[in-house]
């Protein structure tokens, strides 16, 4: 797993992929801005814009791990190839939901549900990491810090997923997928936080990853508040806008601090390289 975050190009694509991931969501809470009582024109093709931006995100992240998952198959590197092969299918998986809600083919129910598919495949993957280094761990007679940081990290994604699944299903569902996203988001962001108190990832990059996905649980929290505010008899046309955009808009915020961070580990990995000048010593001299 850690091949994801010291291979170079593959921290150049997460970047690039998390910047448009960021984009997509702009678009998203700018759709919303857009609804007027007389056209919904300009924010559907907002929408649709979004949607179809979230899906080259997704792709990239899904050739990026394909790539990685191809040179562990040469390598045969098997436990690699098990963790990073699964996440290939889980974002396969999330590529055809999101593919279908661009094309928005109305035949196919469920477009949500196909994606958060893909997201709970993702979440058994993070379970299987933390069952192998639970495993490991017994072997060698020590209790596993790791293994309980995978742990929650799975229950943190499992929760979004299922968020995610229920999102469309209706209006009290909508402030569901709020709190379920939150919750999931808090313990992802936890998990991350107590692997830089114990010393895992210390580096100062990872209080940014802290702070996107604090924003994204923000975000989530938000989008519950603000969907139980809009579902009530008191709803206004104002209301909706706000409702939708400014989660949207945090969600952007979350996901740009993120592809700032791991844009900050990419040159952080080139400073390594190209700062670094060897100067010989010179042969001392055999005078007194």
């Amino acid at each position: 797993m850690k091949k994801l975050i010291t291979d170079k190009q593959s921290v150049l694509i997460i970047a690039v992929a998390t910047a448009v991931l960021s984009f997509a969501y702009i678009l998203g809470g700018l759709a919303y801005i857009t609804v007027s009582d007389t056209s919904y024109t300009a924010a559907q093709d907002l929408s649709t814009a979004s949607v179809w931006i979230t899906l080259c995100a997704v792709i990239g992240y899904l050739a990026n791990l394909g790539n990685l998952s191809f040179d562990a198959l040469v390598k045969k590197d098997w436990r690699l190839l098990g963790e990073l092969g699964g996440m290939t299918v889980a974002f396969f998986i999330m590529a055809i939901g999101l593919l279908v809600s661009a094309l928005n083919v109305s035949g196919i129910a469920g477009d949500s549900t196909t994606t958060a598919v893909g997201i709970g495949l993702l979440s058994l993957v993070l379970l299987y990491k933390a069952a192998d280094l639970s495993i490991e761990a017994q072997q060698s007679g020590q209790a596993s810090q790791d293994a309980k940081l995978w742990l929650t990290a799975f229950l943190g994604i499992l929760l979004f997923s299922i968020g995610y699944g229920i999102s469309f299903s209706g209006s009290s569902s909508a402030v569901a997928d709020g709190v379920l996203s939150f919750l999931g988001f808090a313990l992802l962001g936890g998990a991350v936080a107590n692997a830089y108190k114990t010393g895992k990832f210390s580096s100062v990059i990872t209080l940014y990853v802290i702070r996107g996905i604090g924003f994204l649980a923000g975000a989530s929290l938000l989008a519950a508040i603000a969907q139980g505010i809009e579902f009530s008899s008191s709803a206004s046309l104002t209301g909706f806008k706000v409702a939708g955009a400014l989660p949207a808009f945090l969600l952007a915020l979350g996901f740009g601090i993120l592809a700032y961070a791991t844009w900050s580990l990419l040159e952080s990995k080139k400073s390594l390289t190209t700062n670094y000048t060897y100067t010989p010593e010179l042969p001392k001299s055999t005078e007194e």
